[in-house]
């Protein structure tokens, strides 16, 4: 073969590569298609009904009934006052400053407490009665209302409200006190601080046995004591 052959066919087989070049790049695209997108349909709502909704039956559990209770005895108090006799007299042993009043009740008593700074540790004197409206305070002459269907008058002396030597008022609580409701004593009123007496009434739901218990000493005290 001479040269010239030789170049020619060289120049065929180059001609012939080329040629095979587009032909590859045809047949990948083929092979690999372009990715396609999926597109999701939309989720179908259920059509609405425009009638009522329909509730499922409610239970409803009746109410347990609760066991019957069954009052159990009423509590045993221990002996109280026996005597209504209102005229009564307790010696003191010497001046008493008043400094409190409570009242308050309870199932067996009802008690109303009077305490006082005591003058040299001095037991306060006291003097009781049964008495009926109206009543008038002393000094002043004013009627004083009080709550009651039976009244004991209660005076304390020597006793004082203020303390003339320091010069100061040692009783600052109300003239006109109240116990809790549904108790045989229905109010405590003070009716007179007059010349080295203290005057009380206490109003009470009927005439009841008293007791009055009296104690001396610097917290000096006198309690009355209301029973059945």
């Amino acid at each position: 073969m001479t040269d010239r052959r030789i170049r020619l066919a060289a120049m065929l087989c180059v001609a012939a590569v080329i040629a095979t070049l587009p032909a590859c790049s045809r047949d990948r695209d083929r092979a690999e298609p372009a990715a396609s997108t999926t597109t999701v349909a939309p989720t179908s709502v259920p059509p609405t009904t425009d009638g009522p909704t329909s509730t499922p039956p409610t239970t409803t559990s009746a109410p347990t009934s609760a066991p019957p209770t069954t009052a159990g005895p009423a509590p045993e108090c221990p002996p109280g006052p026996v005597s209504t006799d209102g005229s009564r007299v307790g010696i003191g042993s010497g001046a008493v400053l008043l400094n409190g009043l409570v009242s308050n009740h309870s199932d067996c008593i009802d008690a109303v407490f009077f305490t006082f700074r005591g003058v040299d540790g001095a037991k306060p004197g006291w003097r009781t009665d049964w008495v009926e409206p109206p009543f008038v305070e002393d000094p002043s002459g004013r009627t004083l209302p009080i709550k009651g269907a039976a009244f004991l008058r209660l005076r304390i002396s020597p006793a004082y409200g203020y303390d003339f030597e320091n010069g100061e008022q040692t009783y600052t609580g109300a003239a006109r006190v109240e116990p809790p409701p549904g108790g045989r004593v229905q109010e405590v009123v003070r009716t007179g601080d007059f010349e080295g007496v203290l005057s009380f009434v206490v109003g009470l739901d009927r005439v009841r046995p008293f007791a009055v218990q009296t104690e001396g000493g610097d917290d000096a005290r006198l309690t009355l004591v209301f029973g059945d």
